[in-house]
């Protein structure tokens, strides 16, 4: 067990990055979200982006916990993005 707990503590690894990239995508979202007054979530691009997610996993029974994963994924970056736009209108 412990060679497969080194494979998953690596995958985490990278997870994170790769995490923390995706939310500092986000926040550059946040700014132009603010820029063009934009609401801070769009509806359809979550359920294409959803869709699309799950047209890539091929193991079936995974499919509802790689979504729900993916759900909270898009709800704290909402988080984050709703925090960067509320800081940006507080500057103004």
């Amino acid at each position: 067990m412990d060679k497969e707990r080194q494979k998953i503590d690596a995958i985490d690894q990278k997870l994170v990055a790769l995490l923390i990239e995706r939310l500092q995508v986000g926040e550059q979202i946040a700014q132009i979200k603010f820029e063009q007054k934009l609401g801070l979530t769009d509806i359809m691009r979550e359920k294409n982006l959803l869709d699309e997610l799950m047209t890539r996993v091929e193991d079936e029974h995974l499919r509802p916990y790689i979504k729900d994963l993916f759900r909270d994924i898009l709800l704290v970056s909402k988080q984050v993005q709703a925090k960067k736009i509320k800081a940006l209108q507080d500057t103004q």
